[in-house]
């Protein structure tokens, strides 16, 4: 029932971050940065994204740290953006595929400190040609890796 209640918050979430699309096509989007536990996030998204990954049989592994990692960030976009590349990660993997979740902080002396997350899959990655298109939002791409179809942009 607590995963219900959650997921639908997360709907709720999504669905004012959809109402603020023109706000992120103006530039005119604010964000909200604040001390964030990462490691909640973290464990709020493996337990959206673990079932996803286990309908298509998919080995889904996030950090087993016990260590708190707290990051000044805008923790709805955060963690949209990490379901995004999630849910990427599952859907455009490869059957009996794996998806791997890792957090490290960084050990520069003289910057300042930082986590990196990084999520690899086994999926088969982009093309040359997709990379050079990746931020063109115009152009679809298939699973298979061939152009769907083309969008029409809109502007205002």
């Amino acid at each position: 029932m607590e995963q219900i209640l959650k997921a639908g918050w997360y709907l709720l979430e999504l669905i004012g971050e959809i109402l603020d699309l023109s706000q992120i096509e103006s530039g005119k989007l604010a964000i909200s940065s604040e001390p964030t536990s990462l490691t909640e996030v973290l464990r709020e998204c493996r337990a959206m994204i673990v079932p996803q990954g286990r309908k298509r049989q998919i080995q889904v592994t996030f950090p087993d740290t016990g260590i708190p990692y707290f990051v000044d960030a805008d923790r709805t976009r955060l963690k949209q953006v990490l379901i995004n590349l999630l849910s990427n990660a599952i859907k455009y993997n490869q059957p009996l595929g794996t998806v791997v979740v890792d957090c490290a902080m960084s050990t520069g002396a003289t910057t300042p400190r930082r986590v990196r997350v990084s999520i690899s899959d086994t999926g088969a990655g982009l093309s040359s040609e997709m990379l050079l298109q990746l931020f063109n939002h115009s152009i679809v791409w298939d699973k298979s890796g061939q152009r769907k179809k083309a969008q029409a942009s809109v502007s205002r």
